[in-house]
């Protein structure tokens, strides 16, 4: 619900004098104005009471204000009163019937609600209206995921590929859903149509780095990644991560990323991070990253992983491990990531050790130990 709220909050911090002030003479807008920026204030920081109760201060000024409305609902849905969401959205809609932002969120708790021809219904009604809107799409896309309609997600992002001047972002979901639809004999000709729209930029490459290797083709997913070094260098893009991996395991998604070439403390680097979602709640659950440190002059010395979980107040550590082991490789912290997320590793003090030449994770004292 949360990942809703963030989408949206262009469409609120958009919000200007003249759009609400709508028709009536009889409406303080220098009021409104002094509410709509306390609005953007607490729902950028995400504090939905406050938003509530701005939206009602609102709206009792002006009862017309489909995008407070829709505000509103947002944050309803937050706290899962979907169908209480569903009726603030639905009376806003009576006052701006087009309003694109308005109807993608009716048709979200539709569908949330089981309710997926009438959330579909909705957004044909619109599609007809406004053929060239690529959102309308893409969450017809959304809907389709959630029903496992495959074929029909798959028409639907050639439709979005055929709009006229459609923009980039839309481009790249079409790209990567058809990606993701497309069976093994014909993965490479829907990764090269995606690489030819967006020139073969970092973004493309990266996409088709972490799709090689999803699907365990690690020679294709290597020498992608390393396109990708090379376009992330060439464009002088400052973020130096790339997911290299993502699948999913024990009913959560885990994103593998690999850090390449990152200014860290001293020698410090950082490898591999792996970031666990939970599919249910729509929020990162924690992460398990593995550190690497050289030496002056640039070779292996050690390695560290470090379990951190999100809070209020961001990721705290739980645990951390450290060897002057050889280095281990990629795959072996994958299955130790995964022991962690199926908790047959406690959360504690950890080593890690050698044994005969060889490294054991050691949780705390107990026996179960994963042999690298």
């Amino acid at each position: 619900m949360i990942k809703k709220i963030i989408c949206l909050a262009s469409a609120l911090l958009g919000l200007s004098l003249s759009s609400m002030a709508n028709t009536s003479t009889t409406v303080d807008t220098t009021l409104i104005n002094k509410y709509t920026e306390k609005l953007t204030f607490f729902y950028g920081n995400k504090q939905i009471d406050s938003v509530l109760a701005i939206c009602d201060s609102i709206l009792l000024l002006d009862s017309t204000l489909t995008d407070i409305y829709t505000t509103k609902s947002n944050m309803l849905s937050a706290q899962n009163k979907l169908e209480e969401a569903l009726a603030v959205n639905t009376k806003g809609l009576q006052f701006d019937p087009l309003n694109t932002d308005a109807i993608i969120s009716q048709s979200h708790y539709l569908s949330l609600l089981s309710r997926n021809k009438e959330a579909l219904a909705i957004l044909d009604e619109a599609i007809n209206k406004n053929p060239d809107m690529p959102s309308l799409y893409i969450q017809k896309l959304n809907i389709y995921g959630r029903m496992e309609d495959y074929e029909n997600g798959y028409s639907t992002c050639e439709k979005i590929l055929k709009i006229k001047d459609v923009d980039d972002y839309s481009k790249y979901i079409a790209h990567t859903k058809i990606i993701r639809l497309t069976k093994e004999k014909s993965l490479d000709k829907a990764i090269n149509a995606m690489l030819k729209t967006f020139n073969s930029n970092y973004y493309s490459l990266a996409y088709a780095t972490k799709e090689y290797n999803a699907r365990s083709i690690f020679d294709k997913g290597e020498k992608y990644k390393q396109l990708a070094f090379k376009a992330h260098s060439k464009e002088k893009l400052e973020n130096k991560t790339i997911c290299i991996d993502e699948y999913t395991h024990s009913d959560v998604i885990v994103q593998v990323y690999e850090y390449f070439d990152p200014s860290d403390a001293g020698s410090m680097k950082v490898q591999y991070e792996f970031r666990v979602f939970n599919k249910d709640t729509e929020q990162w659950m924690y992460n398990i990253r593995v550190e690497y440190f050289t030496d002056f002059t640039g070779q292996y010395k050690s390695q560290m992983a470090v379990m951190a979980t999100l809070s209020e107040d961001g990721f705290r550590t739980y645990w951390d491990t450290f060897s002057e082991l050889k280095k281990t490789p990629y795959k072996k912290w994958m299955n130790f990531a995964n022991k962690i997320i199926d908790n047959k590793l406690k959360v504690g003090s950890a080593t890690l050790i050698g044994k005969d030449g060889e490294s054991t994770i050691s949780i705390d004292s107990d026996d179960d130990s994963e042999q690298k």
